[in-house]
């Protein structure tokens, strides 16, 4: 389905249905995020509590910019927050062992 998207034109394809957090990568112009992991936040669906938001940056040609902020979910009532310290690096460890191409500032990492 992304690959159908992208030849249709669409500049960034973001996939969420699993829960799981996948690679984050460029195609070209378009942007492809493989995986956003947890975003529904008061459900008892999953235990995952990794999640992606994802900042993009659209202009004329394409994506411009691209990055991610690893987040808590915030399971059980508690409310979603950005990732702390060592949650936020392992969860960029994991993107990039995935094979995204990050550069980090601080706890965002911006796509490649």
């Amino acid at each position: 389905a992304a690959e159908r998207a992208l030849r249709a034109g669409a500049a960034v394809v973001a996939a969420h249905g699993s829960h799981s957090i996948g690679k984050v990568e460029r195609r070209g112009a378009a942007l492809v995020a493989w995986g956003l992991g947890n975003l529904r936040f008061s459900c008892d669906c999953t235990d995952e509590p990794d999640g992606l938001v994802l900042r993009v940056e659209l202009g004329p040609g394409g994506v411009r910019s691209a990055a991610v902020l690893p987040i808590e979910a915030g399971l059980r009532g508690r409310p979603a927050r950005a990732a702390p310290g060592s949650s936020a690096t392992g969860i960029l460890d994991l993107l990039e062992s995935l094979g995204s191409r990050l550069r980090r500032q601080g706890a965002m990492g911006w796509v490649d």
